[in-house]
């Protein structure tokens, strides 16, 4: 097996990058080289290389961000409540659950889960020309940076970065094994902060980059082991996609 790594500049940290084009590859080297039994490993897919800052600091809005993320997650708990089993939620806990149902937010969606980054950073067809990513970061199971909210902790008003386990208050959190990254709003230019930023030699961070050829192949890999659209998200609309995606194999 011929690996492609290299070591790259990440902001302030080195990082390793691996180029992969198959899920052997991908898992012999989480076994060889990601493995640390005091340390806290999340991952994180994406089926483009854009940068890891969350998605309200990566979309134009026509106001002040921060107001925008207020305003949005009101509007989107005026209607989702309904839909809750939880009513009284804290702020952490609605920004939590609106990440998920696609409301930009300062969180950035991680999983204990290699598999399930794998499937987003491979989901966007076989005729995609862009490479997949899935990221990695680390830390030690006892840094300062995993937060143990308090009920009054505001996540608007703070000003620091965090890693966040939720409570699984949805079926999406459980079946994606959720983490979030808090990333908070800086006072440059009213910019969120970007990965690239954090500055602490403990953290480290490696890079998957699969090629656009390897997407199909790892994807219908990952079909074939039971990682699909229902075993992600758990709804009745991905059960009806996954089942008809395995059906129309054979049509």
């Amino acid at each position: 097996m011929i690996l492609n790594i290299a070591l790259v500049d990440f902001g302030v940290m080195l990082i390793l990058e691996h180029v992969i084009r198959s899920l052997s590859e991908y898992t012999s080297i989480l076994e060889n080289s990601l493995r640390r039994t005091n340390r806290v490993v999340l991952f994180r897919g994406q089926n483009m290389d854009w940068p890891l800052i969350p998605q309200i600091g990566r979309v134009s809005l026509h106001k002040a961000r921060a107001r925008e993320e207020e305003y949005m997650l009101r509007d989107f708990f005026t209607y989702a409540r309904s839909h809750l089993r939880k009513e009284d939620l804290t702020k952490l806990e609605k920004l939590s659950i609106a990440q998920h149902y696609g409301v930009p937010t300062r969180l950035l969606d991680w999983t204990e889960d290699p598999l399930t980054a794998l499937y987003f950073a491979t989901n966007d067809g076989p005729k995609s020309i862009a490479s997949g990513v899935v990221w990695t970061f680390s830390f030690e199971i006892n840094h300062p940076i995993i937060l143990n909210p308090s009920r009054n902790f505001d996540p608007f008003q703070d000003n620091q970065f965090w890693a966040y386990r939720p409570d699984h208050l949805i079926t999406r959190q459980y079946s994606q094994s959720a983490w979030f990254t808090i990333h908070p709003l800086t006072q440059r230019k009213g910019k969120y902060l970007d990965f690239e930023e954090i500055d602490d030699a403990s953290i480290r961070v490696d890079k998957f980059i699969i090629p656009p050829s390897g997407k199909g192949f790892i994807a219908g890999v990952l079909r074939d082991f039971g990682i699909n659209k229902y075993s992600i998200f758990g709804d009745l609309d991905s059960l009806g996609q996954s089942v008809f995606a395995r059906r129309s194999r054979y049509m």
